[in-house]
């Protein structure tokens, strides 16, 4: 989690017992350039420039937002079946990523989400209005495809069950 906090500074806070590696220059490295110095950290303070605006601040701290939203693991490289072994979970859940224009964003709902609970479901966690006439998604023969209603809802999560994604559905919203 990000936050702006007192006199303009940037509070990152760090997920406990988190895996270490360090790089530099895009190349892992053995040692901990720290020294050890942030073996017990739980946050990192970064203090800007003078110069830096608060509107600079705020577009970093909603990019780390964004960022967060992003799934880590990318499941389509992934055998189908080691998936369905190792995680019984996806059996039942689907990650949804959309599209708003320069925006993206994702969500893991259930399998058996309806079509106004998906909307609902993006509309509360990232805090703005869907028009339900502009929802689309890319179907198996990458068309760009509608989707209206529940029925067209339930046909986009079928093509997506049975697509190579795994269990991704992208919308695009307009």
């Amino acid at each position: 989690m990000i936050r702006i906090a007192e006199y303009k500074e940037l509070e990152i806070s760090l997920i406990p017992n988190f895996d270490r590696r360090f790089f530099q220059n895009g190349v892992e490295i053995k040692g901990d350039p720290s020294n050890g110095l942030l073996e017990k950290a739980t946050s990192l303070l970064f203090i800007p420039c003078p110069f830096v605006s608060l509107n600079v601040l705020v577009s970093v701290e909603a990019a780390f937002g964004r960022y967060r939203t992003e799934i880590f693991l990318d499941i389509r490289d992934l055998d189908s079946s080691n998936i369905q072994d190792n995680n019984s979970n996806l059996n039942n859940e689907m990650f949804v990523r959309f599209y708003l224009h320069v925006e993206r964003g994702g969500v893991i709902v259930p399998r058996d989400i309806s079509f106004n609970g998906i909307i609902q479901a993006i509309e509360s966690r990232f805090d703005f209005q869907l028009n339900q006439e502009r929802i689309s998604y890319k179907n198996g023969a990458y068309d760009m495809v509608a989707i209206r209603d529940e029925e067209d809802w339930k046909v986009a999560k079928w093509e997506t069950k049975h697509s190579d994604k795994a269990g991704v559905m992208d919308l695009y919203l307009y």
